[in-house]
């Protein structure tokens, strides 16, 4: 968020865009006084977009764009009054976990299948999602937690709590728009 008193450009008051990694995103910010309304976070059936956020709004600042995610968040605003602008934060996307509580999969249109699984059929069992605003584990370390959020991209982290047999095969899964997601099984006896 930026607050703009004069022509020239000097940002006083910075905001963050919502957060995203858990079923939902969060609101993207404004800061106290600010005319604007809070950004609508994206769920899993309502954001910007399948797969991508929304782009901030332009004026003499630029809003901030929304998160990606399953449904991306929506794209910030900016208002002027008198001489003084104000932009909102973008919101925060969603996340998308086949077989996880309070997910809803799509097909390939983004409509709803009001399921949890998705149309490959696989499914994961006592999954977890983190949003970032809360602490999230080190991608690194079994051990450690990274503060409050994460800087970069997202990650996955599986954990395997016991083997029975030992089988190995790679499957191709699923085509999502431009990413061909490849799974590989590993089954230790």
């Amino acid at each position: 968020m930026r607050y703009r008193k004069t022509a020239t450009y000097n940002p006083t008051i910075y905001d963050l865009g919502g957060h995203g990694g858990g079923i939902k995103g969060t609101k993207g910010q404004i800061p106290s006084g600010s005319p604007l309304s809070l950004t609508s976070a994206a769920t899993q059936t309502y954001g910007y977009q399948v797969f991508q956020g929304g782009k901030g709004e332009d004026g003499k600042s630029t809003a901030g764009s929304g998160g990606g995610g399953y449904y991306g968040g929506r794209g910030g605003s900016v208002y002027l009054v008198d001489a003084a602008e104000y932009t909102s934060g973008g919101s925060g996307g969603s996340s998308f976990i086949s077989g996880h509580p309070g997910c809803i999969a799509m097909n390939s249109q983004g409509s709803s299948l009001g399921t949890s699984i998705h149309p490959s059929g696989f499914f994961f069992e006592n999954t977890i999602t983190i949003q970032g605003n809360s602490e999230i584990p080190s991608p690194t370390s079994i051990n450690s937690v990274e503060d409050v959020g994460h800087v970069g991209n997202g990650y996955v982290r599986i954990t395997v709590l016991g083997s029975i047999c030992f089988r190995s095969c790679n499957i191709a899964v699923f085509n999502i728009r431009h990413f061909l997601l490849i799974l590989e099984f590993m089954f230790i006896c």
